[in-house]
């Protein structure tokens, strides 16, 4: 973390402690740094406000660790710490996120010592620990934390009562997510920790063009099958004397005309579309 810090400083000047902490903490130091834009800031931002949940740590513990000083469940970038976090964005998207990594020494020193027969020379040492780093891009455990951080901001940022609604991001917390990729691209089966876990239900979302991922399938799920629940922004969309809006106003921002994606198939889960 020093060497890849220190490296990017050296082409966009300081970055704050909170920004370089932020970004380890919620696990984006990799290739995915390219897609820090505002709309994955807030994920940021809501993985923060969950950190003491995560860590096991109080909210000072992580303030401190942030050098945040006010309350973490309240965690806001200022304004010149997202402009320092699109341009970290910038420059990985210019220079490739592996000029500012240093692989570990230790993993070199592993290679050569674990080698069978067919020993690689030092001449191609280069160009084995480039081809090692390649999954580093498409690292499913990242992109499953990013998935879980999408849907949990969905709900985060749709608060009305936080007593009331906090059984149900308790629940949320046990979201099973699994990554596969098909021709269409990345695909997220997402089961659904609402429902009886001894009926399962799964369902896919995907990316949009730009590279967000729509979770419209996975809140169109609960709002019809789930209805009964303290649900983040049901009291806003139901109050009495107010025009009820349609699924799709109500969910503008994240709607997506979706396919059906029965290109994947699994006879022991219910897939919901």
């Amino acid at each position: 973390m020093e060497f890849f810090w220190n490296e990017l400083c050296k082409q966009i000047g300081p970055i704050p402690t909170t920004v370089q902490v932020a970004l380890e903490q919620t696990k984006f130091i990799h290739a995915g740094l390219v897609y820090l834009d505002d709309a994955t800031i807030d994920y940021v931002e809501a993985d923060i406000r969950r950190l003491p949940v995560l860590l096991n740590k109080s909210e000072k513990e992580v303030a401190t660790l942030l050098d945040y000083k006010g309350h973490l469940r309240e965690f806001r970038f200022l304004a010149g710490e997202r402009c320092v976090i699109k341009l970290i964005a910038q420059k990985i998207r210019e220079s490739g996120f592996l000029t500012f990594f240093k692989p570990q020494p230790k993993a070199t020193t592993d290679t050569s010592t674990t080698a069978g027969p067919d020993v690689i020379t030092d001449a191609t040492t280069t160009s084995t620990t480039t081809t090692t780093m390649a999954p580093v891009i498409l690292n499913p455990v990242d992109v499953m934390a990013e998935v879980r951080a999408k849907i949990y901001s969905y709900y985060d940022q749709r608060r009305e009562n936080y007593e009331a609604e906090e059984p149900f991001f308790e629940r949320l917390s046990d979201l099973e997510v699994d990554i596969r990729r098909d021709h269409l691209g990345d695909v997220a089966r997402v089961i659904c920790p609402f429902c009886d876990p001894q009926f399962p239900s799964t369902v896919m979302i995907r990316r949009d063009k730009p590279g967000t991922w729509k979770v419209s399938n996975f809140s169109g799920h609960i709002k019809s099958k789930h209805d009964d629940l303290c649900i983040p922004g049901k009291e806003t969309f139901g109050r009495e004397g107010a025009r009820k809006r349609t699924y799709r106003e109500a969910n503008a921002s994240e709607y997506v005309e979706e396919e059906h994606y029965d290109t994947i198939t699994d006879p022991i889960v219910k897939v919901e579309l």
